[in-house]
């Protein structure tokens, strides 16, 4: 294995740093320090972590029984790195991938891999950027790269198998079922537009004869949500060229993706005809969230006294202030969790009950919903009809794929098509990651060992009550990452020909 210069580095610095960790043993063990960052821990849990009640009464974890366990390690470490394993075992039992705690890097650490070029991240993007800026510059600032998006598993081995013309995002092709029908297969590697620069790129460039001036942050931001809906429509036309090949059903290929944005709601929906109603979603009761509650609830108040609306809106935008004032009630009504580490019952809730979704205030709302409504307040209360991306796109059989490895944001769109029975579900129980963060998150640094902690402050909700980071189970079984290529083709094949 040929090492490159930052490996070296990290290798030599890591070596470096275990010596002094080495050191600061040898001064004395203290566990007074390490407790006092589990006492941070658990507070911040308290506010920021949305899936706590439901580890607790549905998985059976017993909080105040963890919490003894890891004081005692603590106290029995006889090391700063033991006591670190205590706190890192503390949150693994929670068995939550969005839940992680590490070591913060010194700042010198940081500087030297930065003399390599750092982590491959991007910065922020720029505030403005020049008319005939080149489209790479545009979204690298945005953090965007080119990703794999290739299948993971040999498709040529699918019988009669025929590749689409590749378009470098979306691979997609047909093949032949055991009665002489066709199936298209369509792969969607990631879910988020950050995926995909170049597509990104394009766009910019496309747009280019139409800028007269900078582009500053307003026009970045709607420039952004061009380039998304655009990306979407790329989709949108995979479908099309595979349909009209005639095939006769439908299989999208999420093996392996880990996740992406909230891009992953419309672009759903173009698989199906169906009214696919979004997944209950919440998020922890955070000052946060008042000033945007607060200004949505005023839209909705400025829009019932503005005039005459038709009644079937009024209706609407009457339960949406009722929602929308309830949630508000919670947002200020934070919910004191410290109980439960002393195994009492909170009587209460930290994630607010008020009902909201991936979608906004509605779950669902037909396309002529909310007449005479001004298009922000509409975006706003349902999201998709801010979007310039059909739906419907796909409506016959339809199948996804799905593996151990499709996580987060993909978990969504493979429960959302299931939940709504709009498609067969073959392969393997989703990893369970469910949502994540909103804006980032709210992370946390321990006060003493400097140790970085993140959580999920959002959770998903199936149509059925379930936690999404339970998992998607199949429909139809396939034990897909114990085989190998071929007989992932001919698995596939199977699952999709009648008995």
């Amino acid at each position: 294995m040929r090492l490159d210069g930052r490996t070296l580095l990290t290798v030599a610095i890591a070596a470096l740093a275990g010596s002094c960790a080495g050191g600061v043993g040898g001064r004395g063990y203290d566990p007074a320090p390490w407790l006092e960052d589990l006492d941070a821990l658990e507070a911040h849990m308290g506010v920021a972590y949305a899936n706590l009640e439901w580890i607790v009464e549905r998985r059976g974890l017993d909080p105040a029984a963890l919490d003894h366990r890891t004081r005692a390690a603590i106290r029995a470490a006889g090391s700063d790195g033991a006591a670190a394993r205590a706190l890192r075992d503390f949150v693994t039992a929670f068995r939550d991938p969005h839940f992680g705690i590490e070591r913060r890097r010194a700042a010198w650490i940081e500087w030297a891999l930065g003399l390599f070029g750092g982590e491959g991240e991007e910065g922020p993007p720029a505030s403005a950027f020049p008319a005939d800026a080149p489209g790479r510059d545009v979204c690298g600032a945005f953090g965007y790269r080119d990703r794999d998006h290739d299948f993971e598993f040999p498709v040529d081995q699918l019988p009669g198998w025929s590749p689409l013309p590749d378009d470098g995002a979306f691979p997609a092709g047909t093949f032949a079922l055991a009665d002489d029908r066709r199936a298209g297969l369509l792969r969607i590697e990631h879910f988020g537009e950050n995926g995909y620069r170049s597509a990104c790129v394009e766009a910019w460039e496309r747009e280019s004869a139409d800028r007269t001036g900078p582009c500053g942050a307003e026009c970045l931001a709607a420039f952004r949500r061009r380039a998304s809906d655009a990306l979407a429509r790329r989709v949108a036309g995979r479908v099309e060229a595979l349909r009209a090949t005639g095939i006769a059903a439908l299989v999208v290929d999420v093996s392996g993706n880990g996740g992406g944005t909230e891009w992953v709601d419309p672009v759903t929906r173009l698989f199906s005809a169906r009214p696919l109603r979004s997944m209950r979603t919440t998020a922890v009761r955070h000052p946060r969230a008042i000033a945007p509650t607060e200004a949505r609830l005023a839209a909705v108040e400025a829009a019932l006294a503005g005039g005459a609306l038709p009644a079937a809106s009024r209706d609407r935008l009457e339960e949406a202030r009722a929602r929308l004032t309830a949630l508000r009630a919670e947002i200020g009504s934070p919910c004191d969790r410290a109980p439960l580490w002393r195994g009492d019952d909170t009587g209460c809730s930290q994630v607010f009950q008020a009902p909201t979704y991936a979608t906004g205030v509605f779950d669902w709302l037909p396309p002529d919903a909310l007449a005479g409504v001004g298009d922000s307040l509409r975006a706003e209360l349902y999201s998709p009809f801010g979007r310039d991306i059909p739906a419907g796109v796909w409506t016959g059989p339809l199948f996804v794929l799905a593996d151990r490895g499709s996580a987060s944001a993909t978990e969504a769109f493979v429960a959302m098509l299931k939940d709504n029975r709009a498609a067969t579900v073959i392969g393997e129980r989703t990893y369970g990651a469910g949502c994540g963060f909103l804006d980032g998150g709210l992370p946390l640094e321990l006060p003493n060992s400097g140790l970085a902690v993140w959580m999920p402050d959002c959770a998903r909700f199936r149509i059925d009550g379930t936690n999404e980071i339970e998992g998607v189970e199949p429909d139809v079984a396939i034990a897909w990452s114990e085989l190998g290529g071929a007989e992932r083709a001919r698995a596939l094949a199977d699952a999709l020909s009648p008995p």
